[in-house]
């Protein structure tokens, strides 16, 4: 991984040097284990993820893809969930297709009752949703809870096609629960509108109190 320069490189034995992936294939049961809680990558070709990514714990986790036409299967899991620092980031951009069929996760932890982060997808074609994306805020068994995060879809002029459960909830407090988080939907090309269909759940409310009398 060459960070410097968002990409990743191999050796080819002919040329007898270091020269840049033009894309990217994760098989099923696989998976791509990134070096740090934060990284960014940029393809001119296709990446197609049926494995899965990871990126080790840490503060403030981040993962940013660029690609021609970006494919997450159905059931696969970019899990960035935040347990200290600032919340969780994920952005995937498509110049073309956008098509994530499984579970993009930025909710805060529990554990430390941190807040949702943030998600961006944007494609400049057609964008396809469906699993779950996960912006909400954590849980506080002795506090108030986190609030929930946000996420953006914009679309390009194939639109938005939708069946995605979009989740930025507050987290539950025992003092007071978690403000509701934020989702934007969107699509547009050529200066025009374009057309959306969502038929997924989508759930911005503030988190409940779960104290429910003193002592």
């Amino acid at each position: 991984l060459d960070a410097n320069r968002s990409v990743i490189v191999r050796w080819d034995a002919t040329a007898t040097s270091l020269v840049d992936v033009t894309g990217l294939t994760v098989a099923e049961a696989a998976t791509l284990t990134l070096p740090g809680p934060s990284a960014s990558l940029s393809f001119p070709r296709d990446v197609d993820v049926a494995g899965k990514i990871a990126l080790p714990d840490g503060a403030s986790r981040s993962f940013g893809l660029l690609a021609r036409n970006i494919r997450l299967a159905q059931g696969r899991l970019i899990d960035l969930t935040g347990s200290s620092g600032t919340p969780s980031a994920l952005n995937l951009s498509a110049q073309s297709t956008l098509i994530a069929l499984g579970n993009l996760i930025v909710a805060g932890s529990d554990t430390t009752a941190l807040g949702g982060g943030a998600v961006t997808l944007q494609s400049g074609g057609r964008m396809y949703l469906g699993g779950t994306i996960d912006a909400s805020g954590g849980d506080s068994a002795a506090a108030s809870a986190a609030a929930g995060g946000s996420i953006s879809l914009a679309g390009g002029i194939g639109g938005v096609w939708s069946t995605a459960a979009l989740k930025a909830f507050g987290g539950t407090g025992a003092l007071l629960g978690g403000p509701g988080g934020a989702v934007y939907v969107g699509s547009s090309g050529g200066g025009v509108p374009r057309e959306i269909r969502n038929s997924g759940a989508i759930d911005v409310s503030g988190g409940a109190q779960s104290q429910t009398g003193c002592t």
